[in-house]
């Protein structure tokens, strides 16, 4: 791929060409709230760029970070994987035929109606490293992938994926600031084949309607034993989803749902079993003037579910949100609560305020509370409520 996006940038070196570059700077900190202990101090240096001639486009975003706290917090491991690293957010070319668009790179996709949860959209991984962000954007991995996306029909989108290298969910490993308990000691089956996926989108009589394939591989570790030897392994997947919307007046009625064929699971024993698997969502938005408040109920039900699996045959989270912007549109503020009912239940309250001081400078305030039942994947936080902090220079304009 790497020599493909190289000749891409060749051919069109010498014709005339559109640029803009706005690096930025971020200062970031965190604390616990119940020792008040520092949890991060971080600098990112990044830049966005975008470039475009007769031929291509191409945008390009993302940082170094460098973290200070691990010079004297966590472990060895978790210093050695966070204390610098470069995130790449996007990095693809675009290319327009008359029928179709080409784009070629690092890319996100997202698929569905869903606001921050995820039913049909199965196509990037997520980094848990702070656990759970208000902006799933913001921990999304990027993938290097082809897409070809057409609206040669009147009033239909269609997309086509492949995706050239598999990358799973990424936990903390032991002795981080988020303690998720999933071994990092047994070793791999690494998947080395590729994963496609297509999409199909349209609007029928004021109905936003999209059909949803994959076929590829689940982003979260299953275990296996073989020959009195664990190892972690990422079994083959494939989807086939559905999304509606609607808008009646203030209102807008949103649901999902995909079908998981022979979907694998881990019995108590380890061993592994294959189950249909449906899951959905159902959502709601209401718009107030500059205000918009959701609801949202997601769950999955397992044909054939039995008590020695161990995911369990129910995991449903409720979720509530509003977000709105003030003194003209210079302070945005975002509300939102998690309630996930499972094993004694857990709750996890966000709160997100920016305020945009001028075209380059923002200054930004995150409140993380968390609590429940310590066998609940919330719950079991309880300790790391958070605050974060962060103040962003772009230089543009």
């Amino acid at each position: 791929m790497r020599g493909l996006i190289f000749l891409f940038l060749f051919y069109g070196a010498n014709t005339y060409a559109n640029f803009f570059i706005e690096p930025r700077i971020q200062l970031n900190g965190a604390n616990q709230l119940s020792s008040l202990s520092g949890t991060e101090r971080s600098i990112y240096v990044g830049t966005y760029m975008d470039w475009e001639n007769d031929y291509f486009y191409m945008r390009f975003n993302g940082e170094y970070r460098y973290d200070g706290i691990f010079n004297s917090h966590y472990s060895s491991a978790s210093r050695d994987k966070y204390r610098s690293v470069f995130w790449l957010d996007e990095f693809y070319l675009e290319r327009k035929f008359d029928l179709f668009n080409l784009y070629l790179g690092y890319q996100k996709v997202i698929w569905g109606q869903a606001d921050e949860l995820r039913v049909v959209d199965v196509i990037n991984p997520l980094d848990y490293r702070q656990f759970i962000l208000m902006d799933l954007n913001d921990y999304m991995y990027p993938l290097p992938m082809l897409r070809i996306v057409s609206d040669a029909v009147p009033d239909w989108t269609f997309e086509a994926i492949w995706i050239m290298k598999f990358k799973a969910n990424q936990y903390p490993p032991p002795g981080s600031e988020f303690n998720l308990a999933i071994p990092k000691d047994l070793p791999h089956r690494k998947n080395t084949k590729g994963e496609f996926a297509f999409s199909a989108t349209t609007n029928v009589e004021g109905f936003d309607l999209g059909w949803y394939a994959f076929r590829g591989y689940s982003d979260d570790p299953l275990y296996h034993i073989e020959d009195h030897a664990a190892y972690i392994q990422y079994s083959q997947e494939s989807m086939l989803g559905a999304s509606v919307s609607t808008a009646l007046q203030n209102w807008v009625i949103r649901a999902e749902s995909a079908w998981f064929p022979d979907k694998y699971y881990n019995d108590i024993h380890g061993n592994q079993e294959r189950h249909d698997t449906v899951k959905y969502l159902l959502g709601l938005d209401y718009l107030y003037k500059d205000w918009m408040v959701t609801a949202q109920i997601t769950d999955h039900h397992i044909v054939g579910w039995h008590p020695k699996l161990v995911t369990l045959s129910s995991d449903p989270y409720y979720t509530m949100s509003m977000e709105g912007k003030m003194f003209s549109d210079n302070l945005s503020l975002r509300l939102s609560n998690t309630w996930s009912a499972s094993i004694g239940g857990g709750n996890l309250f966000q709160s997100k305020i920016k305020y945009q001081y001028n075209t380059n400078l923002s200054f930004n305030i995150h409140l993380d509370i968390m609590g429940g039942a310590s066998g609940n994947i919330i719950g079991s936080q309880s300790d790391s409520s958070r605050i974060m902090y962060s103040v962003i220079y772009k230089f543009s304009g």
